[in-house]
């Protein structure tokens, strides 16, 4: 599956819907539970940093050609929602063993950088 081919089941396209119709049912009841995930997470006072990605295209010779922005449809957020809720699935039940475990934590942000964000 293609996160392409996931933005078109997703987008009602008729023919993409058709080919993967086994499997549009799941991907709408994904694109659900990740909506709820990301309120729930803005809720709480997460960062939602949807920030455009730079693609880099080289020639034959290894050379530079352009950079472009990725497009970036639901696909991706649905993607990035599960990686994170199963991060902190992963963050709690280590949380709650006896025993250490090795995490990374952030600083916080500075708040008068928060506000020239743009």
């Amino acid at each position: 599956m293609t996160y392409t081919d996931v933005n078109l089941i997703l987008e009602g396209d008729a023919g993409a819907r058709q080919r993967y119709a086994e499997l549009v049912l799941a991907f709408e009841m994904m694109r659900d539970l990740a909506l709820i995930l990301n309120r729930k997470r803005e809720r709480r006072g997460s960062i939602d940093f949807d920030l455009p990605r730079a693609v880099i295209e080289f020639d034959e010779y290894g050379l530079m050609t352009s950079i472009t922005r990725s497009e970036r449809k639901f696909a991706h957020r649905l993607i990035e929602e599960f990686m994170l809720s199963a991060n902190e699935c992963v963050a709690s039940h280590l949380a709650n063993k006896v025993s250490p475990s090795p995490l990374r934590i952030h600083e916080k942000p500075d708040a008068k950088r928060g506000t020239t964000l743009k």
